[in-house]
Formats: C-alpha cells, sequence, structure tokens
C-alpha cells in the first residue's frame, strides 16, 4: 500500500509519474549538454561540476518546497486528500514548465534578432 488508508492512488497517480518522469528522463541530458557546449576545455571540469552542484541543490529546494505544498494540501486523511494535493502540485508544476518554456523561447528570439541585426551591421 502506498497510502495510509491502503489504497495506491488509482491509475491517474502512476500516468502522472510517468510523464513527470519522462519529461525529467528525456529533458536532463541535453540540456546538460547545452548548458556546457560553450565552456572552454580547460574549464570544463569546474564548470560540470558547478552546474551538477547546482542541479543537486535546486532539486533539493525543490523537493522541501512541493514537500511542505504537498503535505499542508493534503492534511486531509485518505487516498482523496492526497489526491487533490497531487492534482494540484501537477497544477503548478505544468504552470511553472510553461513560463519556463515561453521564457527561454523569448530568449532565443532575441539571440535571433541580435543575429540578425549583427549580420546586417556586418553587410
Amino acid at each position: 500500500p502506498m497510502f495510509k488508508d491502503g489504497g495506491y492512488g488509482g491509475v491517474w497517480f502512476y500516468v502522472d509519474q510517468l510523464v513527470f518522469g519522462l519529461g525529467v528522463g528525456l529533458g536532463n541530458a541535453p540540456t546538460m549538454t547545452l548548458a556546457l557546449l560553450n565552456v572552454p576545455v580547460t574549464d570544463a571540469a569546474d564548470a560540470s561540476g558547478t552546474l551538477a552542484t547546482n542541479a543537486q541543490l535546486a532539486q533539493v529546494v525543490g523537493i522541501a518546497t512541493l514537500g511542505t505544498l504537498y503535505l499542508s494540501v493534503a492534511a486531509g486523511s485518505g487516498i482523496h486528500a492526497a489526491g487533490h494535493a497531487m492534482a494540484a502540485l501537477s497544477v503548478a508544476a505544468v504552470a511553472v514548465t510553461l513560463v519556463a518554456v515561453g521564457f527561454a523561447w523569448h530568449l532565443q528570439r532575441l539571440d535571433q534578432r541580435q543575429r540578425l541585426a549583427a549580420a546586417a551591421a556586418k553587410a
């Protein structure tokens, strides 16, 4: 049993965990590679260590924050409170992800504009 009342959370709990697990698994390696792409070879070890340390710290802070939110929302007992808490955290995670995607898209477009302006200035 996963919960105090002996329940397992239903199929949506596992679907939710699968989607988030796939997202993290598929996104982690390309993100790390991209973050270190322009680092000189002489600084690669330091940059990689710093990046890995920051990733670990971010995970700790994230788990502590989401754990606190989960326990606050799931203050009731039973599977229904846990289900509502998981749904609330899922909505929050999707919202944060959408904001991050929008920010990344904006930065990419800004970079493209700067490159076009630099190319036009050279011509």
